[in-house]
C-alpha cells in the first residue's frame, strides 16, 4: 500500500496502491476421520483478492510492479493424510489436489487454461536409540494453471540430525535445507500488451547448527502447595 515510488531499474518502478481492497474469503470445508486417515474436501470462494503483476507504464519500455485485486476466484480442493508411530518411526503424510480459477476483467489479463494442482508432503522422525534423531521432511508443489496466470512446480527436501549428550542437558541439532535448491517461483501469465515472464530464486539453501545447553533440573519443583496457599490467605488478609 506504500504510495511511494522505488525504482527497481532505468525502466522497472515498484509502486503501492494506497486503495488496496482487503480480500473477503467464504469457505466451506467438510472432512471425515477413519482411524488414521483424515479425508477433507472444501469449497472457498474469495472476492477481491490480492494479486501482483507488472502493468504497462507511460511509455511501451516502462513497467511497474505493483499489487492489485482481481474480481474474484473459485478454488476446490480435496486432501488426504496418514499418520504412523512406532518405536523408531513416526511419520506425517498428505495428498492433496485443488482447482482454481480467477475471474477479472479489469487489467485485461488474457486468459488461460484452468488445470489441477497436486500437493505432496511427507515428514518423517528416525530415532535411533541412545544415538540420535533423523529427521526428512519433503514436499512437491506440482504446476499450476488458474485462468490469469500458470506457476511452475516446486519442492523441497531438508534433512536434519539431533543428538543429545551429558544426560539430555546439552543438545546438537544440524539441518541441511532445501538441498536440492528446488525452492524456486516462476511461471507467466499475459496482461494487457505484455507477455511476462518470472522466476525468482530465494536463499532457502542453507546449513545450520544450534546447540542447547540446559542449566539445572528444569522438571524440580522449586515450591510446595502449601507454601503458596498460605501466601495467598496472607494476601487476603
Amino acid at each position: 500500500m506504500n504510495p511511494y515510488v522505488i525504482y527497481q531499474d532505468p525502466f522497472t518502478t515498484i509502486e503501492g496502491i494506497p486503495n488496496l481492497l482487503p480480500e473477503k474469503t467464504h469457505a466451506f470445508e467438510i472432512g471425515s476421520m477413519y482411524k488414521k486417515l483424515d479425508f477433507k474436501i472444501g469449497y472457498t470462494y474469495k472476492i477481491d483478492p490480492i494479486s501482483g503483476a507488472a502493468l504497462r507504464g507511460d511509455t511501451p519500455n516502462s513497467y511497474i510492479l505493483r499489487s492489485l485485486n482481481i474480481e474474484k476466484e473459485h478454488t476446490f480442493f480435496t486432501s488426504l493424510s496418514r499418520s504412523f508411530t512406532n518405536k523408531w518411526w513416526n511419520s506425517t503424510n498428505t495428498i492433496s489436489m485443488n482447482l482454481s480459477k480467477s475471474i477479472d476483467n479489469f487489467y485485461e489479463y488474457a486468459l488461460g487454461p484452468v488445470k489441477p494442482q497436486i500437493y505432496l508432503y511427507s515428514n518423517n522422525t528416525f530415532t535411533i536409540p541412545n544415538l540420535f534423531k533423523v529427521q526428512l521432511l519433503a514436499w512437491y508443489l506440482g504446476d499450476k494453471s488458474y485462468g490469469l496466470r500458470s506457476e511452475n512446480s516446486r519442492s523441497t527436501v531438508t534433512v536434519g540430525i539431533e543428538r543429545n549428550f551429558f544426560k539430555e542437558a546439552l543438545k546438537i541439532n544440524f539441518t541441511a535445507n532445501d538441498i536440492f535448491h528446488d525452492f524456486m517461483v516462476s511461471g507467466n501469465y499475459d496482461v494487457g500488451k505484455t507477455e511476462i515472464y518470472y522466476h525468482r530464486t530465494y536463499t532457502t539453501n542453507y546449513f545450520k547448527l544450534i546447540a542447547t545447553y540446559s542449566f539445572g533440573n528444569s522438571k524440580k519443583q522449586a515450591f510446595k502447595k502449601t507454601e503458596i496457599q498460605q501466601s495467598e490467605n496472607n494476601r487476603a488478609r
